[in-house]
């Protein structure tokens, strides 16, 4: 009988060991932990009951405003994200404007050929201009490279090309053409070209490039003028004697 007693004991000790084992480490109001391994936030169960790994979100696609937005008001390592991320770059705004012509006429505005303010110290103003002048020209590069279209006409009518003809930005113009691709025959507001544009203005060595570029002589713009006879009302000999000379043999 006391053998039967301390065996008696001995089962009701190890039911009660193996209770606590299987319970260790739970809250007192909380249930014990069966199973060890990822929370469920991490994972999805599947059908069979197992897991399956945690499907990654993807990142949000920034809109075209979130891109204008960024190049105008000059956020210029939010705009590159966004072109990585994916953002459209050839929407236009209310204005007509594209995230690549919101680019190119901040270069415009920080261009070499701007008159300088005279006020303060004008070699670190130079300097500041010169900087993002660049940033905004890596920034038009990218623009492109994402498939943004180059020869859109703005509210004012204008392509790329016109509008630096008509803000005077020349040295932009081999930037525009050899690097971004831009149509060197596109007309914009009155029907005028780069090239009439830099006929009017007297740029000898412009025309000559645009030429070489493929610029045709014969487009007419909303007055029925021709380059050249642009180049005839202004006495712009130099530039009449380019027009009249050059031909395609003539290109280097």
């Amino acid at each position: 009988m006391r053998s039967f007693k301390k065996l008696f004991a001995l089962s009701v000790l190890l039911v009660t060991t193996f209770e606590s084992i299987d319970s260790f480490g739970a809250g007192p109001d909380e249930e014990p932990t069966r199973k060890r391994g990822r929370s469920d936030s991490s994972v999805d169960e599947d059908s069979a009951g197992g897991f399956r790994e945690e499907v990654r979100r993807p990142v949000k696609r920034a809109t075209v405003e979130d891109l204008l937005t960024a190049i105008a008001t000059e956020r210029l390592a939010d705009a590159e994200r966004m072109i990585r991320v994916g953002a459209e770059v050839n929407t236009i705004n209310d204005r007509l404007e594209t995230p690549l012509s919101v680019a190119v006429k901040k270069m415009a505005n920080n261009s070499s050929e701007i008159v300088i303010s005279g006020i303060g110290d004008l070699e670190a103003e130079r300097q500041e201009r010169a900087e993002k002048y660049q940033k905004f020209k890596e920034i038009a590069l990218q623009l492109k490279a994402a498939g943004a279209k180059v020869d859109c006409l703005d509210e004012d009518g204008d392509t790329l090309l016109t509008y630096v003809g008509y803000t005077g930005k020349w040295k932009m113009v081999p930037f525009l053409v050899n690097e971004l691709g831009c149509d060197v025959n596109a007309q914009g507001d009155g029907d005028e070209s780069i090239l009439m544009l830099a006929t009017s203005a007297g740029n000898t060595n412009l025309v000559k490039l645009l030429l070489e570029s493929g610029a045709k002589k014969e487009l007419i713009n909303e007055a029925g003028k021709t380059a050249k006879e642009q180049a005839e009302d202004n006495g712009l000999n130099d530039i009449l004697e380019t027009l009249n000379n050059f031909n395609i043999s003539t290109k280097k």
